[in-house]
């Protein structure tokens, strides 16, 4: 494909070129379609902060990939394909300043390349319309679009951070649950013995108070004896006969009966 011209400088302003900083690199076009063999040479400039032309040149190089050893980029711009390339994509890259623009070059065959030309959204040329862009340094070209590129990176920063502070504090709060639900499975103490219904022993003493001596705790009484109840009733002294209690003489000889103790 022969090599089209370079844009017209802007008249007024920049007649004689540029003299500002890098300020905005564009290569035209911003995307290729080629076959096997091709050559193609692409149209990069290098703008002020004004849109003026500068004499600064970027560099090329072929970004790495599958089919980074079937083409070749020289210093102007220039890529040739190798007759034995496959179909498939690579990327040129031209640099300014640390800044790149990346074009991306598509092979297709001599089959292939009307039916994706067709379909590629591409000029008759397999070329698109819009330049590729890269902007060196915020100016009045392009100015709006690098602020809004930064604004976007740091909107991108502040929402990774705020992610990770969340995430942080879930993680705090599942730990504090975890533990909180290992305290409450603790198992219960055992209850205190209940005390049988029967009555103690006599002889059990009781035990003595927290923090007193055994010889302060009081002692038990001892116990009563308990009386054996046999019969009574009344005897004669003379016979030994044994009469009842409301019996007053003995009834064989008349004596008087005592109480039987």
């Amino acid at each position: 494909a022969a090599r089209a011209a370079a844009p017209e400088p802007r008249a007024g302003r920049c007649a004689g070129g540029g003299s500002g900083e890098p300020a905005r690199l564009e290569v035209r076009p911003g995307r290729k379609l080629l076959r096997p063999g091709d050559r193609f040479a692409f149209r990069a400039a290098v703008l002020d902060d004004a849109g003026c032309s500068l004499a600064t040149r970027p560099t090329w190089t072929i970004a790495a990939g599958p089919l980074a050893a079937k083409a070749s980029l020289d210093g102007s711009g220039t890529i040739a394909i190798a007759a034995d390339a496959p179909e498939g994509r690579l990327e040129a890259v031209a640099s300014v300043g640390g800044k790149g623009v990346t074009v991306p070059v598509e092979i297709a065959s001599a089959e292939h390349y009307a039916a994706l030309l067709a379909t590629s959204g591409l000029d008759d040329a397999g070329e698109a319309a819009a330049p590729a862009v890269a902007l060196i340094a915020t100016g009045t070209i392009g100015g709006g679009s690098g602020v809004a590129d930064d604004v976007a990176r740091r909107r991108k920063q502040t929402f990774v951070a705020i992610v990770g502070g969340l995430a942080a504090l879930l993680g705090l709060t599942g730990l504090a649950l975890l533990r909180r639900g290992r305290g409450s499975r603790r198992p219960a103490r055992d209850p205190a013995p209940v005390e049988d219904d029967e009555p103690a022993s006599e002889d059990a003493s009781p035990a003595p108070q927290a923090g007193g001596s055994p010889e302060a705790a009081p002692r038990p009484a001892p116990p009563r004896p308990r009386e054996v109840a046999g019969p009574r009733g009344k005897i004669c002294p003379t016979c030994g006969g044994r009469y009842p209690s409301e019996a007053a003489f003995c009834g064989k000889d008349g004596t008087v009966l005592v109480l039987i103790n």
